[in-house]
């Protein structure tokens, strides 16, 4: 696995080259180097105005940072760049103006592609009607099973009507799993499937399952923050606060902006009885990442 340092030396050789640069601003994202991302790709789009994907995961890393209008405008522009429907779509999902949504709705309304026919399902999941529309995306998903975009619009909603406790009887587990395993084995090279089966673990409280599906993604992502929180968030949860402490640390050590696990592992010590300690976590995390919203 290429590492982050050997991935940021490549971007100052191709600096020039929107196509190596795209691959290389996409990699950043899917494994969370946000910041990095934002720049690669921020170039990409001045190189070639028209790249839809990459102004789709600039704006992925906006709202992955929490700049939420930030990713709106990036979508907006990329629209009067002329770009098109994988645009239409993300901006359908992320607008905070109604007007606006139903314009973009209409639109994907007027395309047959097998992605505008997903994201139009997945605003059906949210208006009341999750069972009918997740068999429409499981039916999209078997006619187009190597679509990244159909298969995501299912992942995504899995796990908002899970977090939503809007689908009785709806187990992630059972029901997603087999298609984030299928992500896993279309693009090895991102996190984003060992991600979302942790989550789906997670939300399941299946412990022992956030940790086997953590233990392989460390395996092939050695630097990967986000699965050493998982790792740290499911030992809590167990009851084995040391090892918990240690992954939330290690998490910490990876990227020390990483202000969700600071409060993990702030709460754990309070938990625990070292308020010193959790008192110097959370003291440090407005220096570690001024943009936290902390209170």
């Amino acid at each position: 696995m290429t590492t982050i340092e050997t991935l940021l030396a490549e971007v100052q050789d191709a600096w020039d080259d929107p196509g190596a640069l795209r691959r290389l601003g996409r990699e950043l994202h899917d494994r969370n180097r946000l910041d990095h991302a934002t720049r690669v790709l921020q170039r990409v789009v001045e190189l070639d105005p028209k790249d839809a994907e990459s102004w789709t995961y600039l704006s992925y890393a906006c709202f992955r940072s929490m700049r939420d209008e930030d990713g709106r405008t990036v979508l907006r522009r990329a629209l009067d760049s002329g770009c098109g429907i994988k645009v239409v779509s993300a901006l359908s999902h992320f607008t905070d103006d109604d007007d606006e949504r139903e314009r973009l709705k209409a639109a994907l309304g007027a395309d047959d592609s097998p992605a505008a026919r997903a994201s139009l399902l997945g605003h059906r999941m949210w208006a009341g009607e999750p069972r009918e529309a997740l068999d429409g995306l499981r039916s999209l998903v078997e006619e187009h099973p190597e679509d990244e975009e159909v298969r995501g619009q299912l992942l995504w909603g899995l796990l908002g009507l899970k977090g939503r406790q809007a689908l009785e009887g709806l187990d992630l587990v059972r029901d997603g799993a087999p298609y984030c395993e299928k992500t896993i084995e279309a693009r090895p090279d991102d996190v984003t499937g060992y991600w979302m089966l942790a989550q789906m673990h997670l939300a399941e409280k299946d412990w022992s399952g956030v940790l086997a599906v953590t233990d392989r993604a460390l395996d092939r992502f050695p630097d990967e923050e986000t699965m050493m929180q998982f790792r740290g968030r499911a030992y809590a949860q167990t009851g084995r606060t040391a090892e918990a402490a240690h992954w939330l640390s290690r998490a910490i050590g990876a990227k020390p902006s990483f202000a969700g696990a600071r409060v993990e592992l702030g709460k754990l010590y309070e938990k625990t009885g070292a308020p010193d300690l959790a008192e110097q976590i959370f003291r440090e995390i407005p220096t570690a990442n001024p943009d936290y919203p902390l209170g």
